[in-house]
């Protein structure tokens, strides 16, 4: 019997809100709303981001966002995770203004690296190496690009 149990979360990339008191940490009322935009690497011109927007009832700081081939995002066609550059927004709650997208992060690039492993009658595919080129906060678009490379179960954590 083959058992291949998490092979389809190996490339998976977590992200997590800083929680806390510490400057730079989310407020649970920052985090009720979330907009993922999702934009291909290869050029082309007039390509619309795909969005996804998640709403959450009870939304707590340090909750994870799991970037994945096909969650949130549905798959298109055989581009992967890697094929992508992300922006993620969170809701920011000012009191006496109106409410707007904040950026959070944007993932520039996702790099992957992985391989089949098997035993003769049992494949399963095993990533051996995951990091993404980040910017973030507020000023991501004057930020250089930042390597962080992500264990297997690793997360990288947003702060504000």
């Amino acid at each position: 019997m083959c058992d291949c149990a998490g092979e389809a979360q190996q490339d998976a990339v977590k992200l997590v809100f800083k929680s806390g008191s510490q400057p730079g940490s989310f407020r649970s009322a920052d985090l009720d709303t979330l907009v993922l935009q999702r934009f291909p690497k290869i050029n082309k011109t007039n390509v619309r981001p795909d969005v996804v927007t998640i709403v959450r009832v009870a939304p707590q700081p340090g909750d994870t966002i799991t970037l994945n081939n096909t969650s949130p995002f549905a798959q298109q066609g055989t581009t992967k995770l890697n094929g992508y550059s992300y922006r993620v927004r969170f809701l920011h709650h000012d009191p006496g203004r109106r409410n707007n997208a904040a950026l959070a992060l944007t993932i520039d690039s996702v790099q992957l690296r992985g391989s089949l492993e098997g035993n003769g009658c049992c494949t399963c595919y095993t990533n051996s190496y995951k990091a993404i080129y980040v910017r973030a906060g507020k000023d991501s678009a004057k930020a250089t690009n930042s390597l962080v490379e992500l264990p297997r179960q690793g997360a990288y954590i947003i702060s504000k």
